[in-house]
């Protein structure tokens, strides 16, 4: 009989249980999730196994791309990972019940490919985006810098530290409706910066990165805000009702929350700038 091993997470306010037949890999997920252990009632069940699979068809595919393959079978949404060692996902209807099949021993879709393409399909029906981000927590106050990648994350994560400042995530962060709030919350998936927080907060505004020789503020239209959020978060079109769930959501960000370009070089200044109150700038439409 297997011995499974179970670890309790919370991500993104959502509760998950990983169910865990190899020894070796719960150790290294234990290690990877450490600031996100929980236990909390979970909202996602995933049972790991090192069972064979069947090969899906690949017939009904919604997604495609080089290192995995999102589809239908039997009316029941698939990830498929081809590779010399492959790995399978299997989810019921309503996506919160994950078999994951896999031979691989070192455990690596779970710490990182997995869960992101996981958060990107359950996050619109939960009021939520995962976002090409940075978050930062300074005292009582959360920033989130969105942009591409290359586009200055890491920096001012990296400056965020110098003054220590909490880093939520320097590349990966979910954003949550709850009730007439918006908040940012930590993940685990980091880019540069390794330091990483489950911790979360309202905010207020919304900053896009762009690199410049000098640190400034300019307010942004309402539709180019939209444009930008859209075009930096991840997104899995399953059906209309995701679609529509996503894009809703995006309205209700940018209509209430304020918007800027953040022109920035790597300097402390920015952090006076970003102290302000933000009422000398006209909110454009």
């Amino acid at each position: 009989m297997l011995t499974h091993h179970i670890i309790g997470l919370e991500i993104g306010g959502i509760g998950i249980s990983l169910n865990i037949e190899n020894l070796k890999i719960k150790k290294r997920l234990r290690i990877f999730y450490k600031n996100f252990i929980s236990r909390r009632k979970p909202d996602i069940w995933i049972d790991a196994v090192g069972q064979n699979f069947l090969k899906p068809s690949l017939k009904s595919l919604i997604l495609e791309t080089p290192t995995w393959k999102l589809g239908k079978e039997h009316n029941s949404l698939f990830i498929y990972f081809p590779s010399s060692n492959p790995s399978l996902a299997s989810f019921n209807h309503t996506l919160n019940k994950i078999k994951f099949y896999t031979h691989d021993s070192s455990g690596q879709l779970l710490l990182y490919l997995f869960p992101e393409i996981l958060f990107s399909l359950i996050l619109p029906k939960n009021k939520g985006l995962l976002l090409h981000a940075c978050g930062i927590l300074n005292k009582k106050k959360g920033y989130l810098f969105v942009a591409k990648a290359g586009g200055g994350k890491s920096t001012i994560a990296k400056l965020a530290l110098k003054n220590g400042f909490i880093i939520l995530n320097d590349d990966r962060i979910i954003l949550r409706k709850d009730k007439d709030l918006f908040r940012i919350y930590g993940s685990p998936w980091h880019g540069e910066v390794k330091s990483t927080e489950n911790k979360s907060l309202p905010i207020k505004e919304i900053f896009f990165l762009r690199k410049a020789k000098s640190c400034y503020l300019k307010p942004i239209n309402k539709l180019e805000a939209l444009e930008e959020l859209l075009k930096n978060s991840f997104f899995l079109p399953i059906n209309n009702d995701i679609i529509k769930k996503r894009f809703n959501l995006c309205v209700a960000l940018v209509e209430n929350l304020r918007c800027f370009k953040l022109y920035f070089r790597p300097e402390k200044s920015i952090w006076s700038l970003l102290n302000g109150d933000f009422k000398s700038y006209p909110q454009e439409k």
